[in-house]
């Protein structure tokens, strides 16, 4: 329902809004009957929403899956070979596409978890039980499989002119597909880098290997070696919206779709974030999202949508918790150096093109009211990205001082 009209947030949407006709914004209280509209402007005018589509995909992931799910990797072997302290059948890497299996040193400087990484794997080898002796030797050599998803590297719907580039997709990634320890060079194969990343990590644990290095298919009646698990997805979707991680969302919406069958696919991932959108009310005709990460210039989403899925959030803790916690806040990830002084009020998530600005989140104000917020800034010349961030940065800071309504 309309509510009264902040004649500053007014003034600084009319006033913007004018200069830049691709823009829509919205403010909703956030009560518990019935949301209040504060201001509107184009609120259903669909558009390019860039990385607020990885709302979208967090809230898909979290229908799907619930926020205290976890990706297992697992390190298996054949069960027609007895396992001894020499293993001499290859050991296979099976990959769930967890999107933060890595090596330590990766993951200490990138990911802030330790738990899913080869070396955790090598050493639970390394220190069995009376029952299950150390393994020393491993004469098949390394596998790895990746069949959790399908072989296509990029999301399909990708065409030459969107934006920015990713890491290749893979059903066993290790250190986000990207090569050595840092974020610079991404890998030619994922499987033969993430089975070359798991021998390294044998051999640090004192582990003899020898055999090949590469793909191998799953093993004849398997058994588990070794298995990690990855952090909860509510820990997972901050990690992938503070910084906004491109990688992570790509790889959710293929486990979404393997969740189904497998392999997992872009395609049957985002139909299923799409009609368990649809289902609870948040998509609407006229809105569509054929990636996870908002790179894709075909995305469309209107600020009516995501008003409705952060009210949904607001009045669905179970998963909607884990979606607020796991936006930035001032200072934070892509919200560094914006909003200072609003500490712990403000939580939200950016998104950014060459042609493209978006703001979307929670604030909770002085006034002890709780607003849902979205900016949507298209067909911006580059020189705007700034003065767009200014604009949004001035609503929300409006908001978090409180307005009537």
């Amino acid at each position: 329902m309309p509510g009264p009209r902040d004649p500053v947030i007014a003034s600084l949407i009319a006033q913007w809004g004018r200069a830049h006709p691709r823009t829509a914004v919205g403010v909703w209280r956030t009560v518990a009957s019935c949301p209040i509209s504060i201001t509107a402007w184009n609120p259903a005018l669909p558009l390019l929403p860039a990385s607020n589509n990885k709302l979208m995909t967090s809230v898909g992931a979290l229908l799907t899956f619930g926020p205290g799910f976890r990706f297992t990797t697992r390190l298996m072997a054949s069960g027609d070979t007895p396992v001894a302290s020499t293993v001499a059948e290859p050991v296979t890497l099976v990959g769930s596409g967890d999107p933060l299996f890595s090596t330590s040193a990766y993951a200490h400087s990138y990911l802030g978890s330790n738990g899913d990484t080869v070396d955790a794997l090598a050493a639970q080898l390394s220190r069995r039980t009376a029952t299950q002796p150390p393994i020393t030797h491993i004469a098949g050599g390394v596998h790895a499989n990746d069949t959790i998803f399908d072989r296509l590297t990029l999301p399909p719907e990708w065409v030459p002119g969107d934006s920015g580039s990713i890491q290749p997709l893979s059903g066993m990634p290790t250190n986000e597909d990207f090569a050595g320890t840092r974020q610079s060079a991404t890998v030619a194969s994922p499987v033969l880098a993430s089975a070359q990343r798991m021998r390294t990590a044998l051999r640090h644990a004192k582990i003899v290997v020898s055999g090949a290095v590469g793909f191998g298919g799953l093993p004849k009646n398997p058994v588990t070696l070794a298995a990690v698990s990855s952090p909860p997805l509510a820990s997972m979707l901050r990690i992938m919206n503070v910084p906004s991680d491109d990688f992570i969302a790509e790889q959710l919406v293929k486990a979404v779709g393997a969740e189904a069958h497998t392999p997992g696919t872009s395609h049957e991932g985002i139909a299923r974030v799409v009609a368990r959108l649809t289902a609870v009310g948040i998509f609407r005709p006229g809105d569509r999202i054929v990636d996870g990460s908002g790179l894709a210039r075909r995305d469309r989403l209107t600020v009516n949508t995501l008003l409705r899925l952060l009210l949904d959030a607001e009045r669905n803790p179970s998963w909607g918790t884990a979606l607020i916690a796991s936006l930035p806040g001032p200072g934070q990830g892509t919200l560094k150096g914006r909003m200072s002084g609003l500490g712990t009020r403000v939580h939200a998530k950016t998104g950014t093109l060459n042609d493209v600005s978006t703001l979307s989140g929670i604030v909770h104000a002085s006034n002890g009211k709780t607003y849902a917020f979205s900016i949507l800034c298209n067909g911006l010349k580059p020189t705007d990205i700034l003065a767009a961030r200014k604009f949004q940065d001035a609503v929300v800071r409006r908001l978090a001082h409180g307005v009537a309504g």
